[in-house]
């Protein structure tokens, strides 16, 4: 069984027009099957593909980037080997860009990844009601089970209307629910807290992505430079209340990407926090900067969500307070 929000029918690729294309900034990995096909192409095409192929310290091929954008974006910002040799040629993850695909014992979730212009503007611009689907498969692992039910109770409690920090105190009552049933089938002592992080958490977080993190972008890190001095706490209660539509379309997001993480974990608080900072601290950026809390939150998707080095020491992170 697979499953996907329900705006996923109507999403589609801004190519050309997208303000922000996903050709651009990134190393563009080339599987095996599609670097082998690469390397029987005997066109004037080929050729210009087999001189643009790099191999990285993993041995991973790789297109090499010209001016920090795939050498194959061409001047109306569409890729040269989708129109002259189609998608099914083009590599696994640019086929794959933007879903992120997790497989959990017994079904499938597809996502669309909330860095893409065209997936942000349908997420901010749908209701929470009926977009993410239920789970109902029963699955041999008890966990999971748990989280799922879990979940769903937490989305059937989610009110878009209410302030987006009360829908997050409902996020931690679940995840708390959810361990101390996951604790009753595997014991596993300590764990992340089940408290919402505070203003100066939000601070220092902001603080360790800029330090820390690695930073693709020019616009994330001059965002988040604004943010290392002293922030003033006053008026950040108001622009809570004043935001929680748009924040809380991007905090159901979040629990649908990760509340079921925690089977891999068992640490259901690591991942609340988790889903909270990813809501928060946009809201934070958004807050100081002035930039729209929307173009915050995809950034920080873009900067995080695509890169497992910057998700492995986030998760230490949090584990570690």
């Amino acid at each position: 069984m697979i499953y996907s929000p329900g705006y996923s029918k109507i999403f589609e690729c801004l190519a050309g027009a997208c303000p922000d294309t996903c050709c651009a900034g990134w190393e563009i990995i080339i599987d095996e099957a599609t670097a082998l096909y690469y390397s029987g192409l005997n066109t004037d095409l080929g050729q210009r593909i087999k001189s643009s192929l790099a191999t990285d310290t993993e041995n991973n091929n790789y297109f090499k980037l010209h001016d920090n954008r795939c050498p194959f974006l061409n001047g109306d910002d569409l890729c040269e080997i989708h129109i002259h040799l189609g998608e099914e040629h083009t590599s696994k993850v640019c086929r794959q860009h933007p879903w992120f695909i997790e497989e959990y014992e017994g079904f499938t979730e597809k996502t669309l990844g909330l860095s893409c212009p065209a997936v942000s503007r349908i997420v901010f611009s749908s209701g929470i009601a009926g977009a993410y689907p239920e789970v109902t498969v029963s699955s041999d692992d008890e966990v999971l089970n748990v989280l799922t039910k879990e979940r769903s109770k937490l989305f059937a409690a989610m009110d878009e209307n209410r302030p987006a920090d009360e829908n997050i105190d409902l996020l931690f009552a679940a995840a708390g629910s959810a361990q101390i049933k996951i604790d009753e089938l595997e014991p596993v002592g300590t764990m992340c807290g089940f408290a919402p992080p505070v203003f100066e958490e939000l601070c220092s977080f902001a603080g360790f992505l800029f330090n820390n993190c690695e930073i693709l972008t020019e616009k994330w890190k001059n965002l988040l430079r604004v943010c290392q001095v002293k922030l003033p706490k006053e008026g950040f209660e108001n622009y809570l209340k004043i935001n929680s539509a748009v924040m809380n379309r991007g905090l159901a997001y979040y629990v649908y990407r990760y509340f079921l993480k925690a089977v891999n974990t068992l640490d259901c608080g690591a991942y609340a926090k988790f889903i909270a900072l990813s809501v928060l601290t946009p809201a934070l950026i958004s807050f100081v900067t002035g930039e729209a809390f929307e173009e915050c939150c995809r950034l920080y998707s873009k900067e995080i969500e695509h890169c497992p080095d910057n998700l492995e020491m986030i998760y230490d992170l949090i584990t570690s307070i």
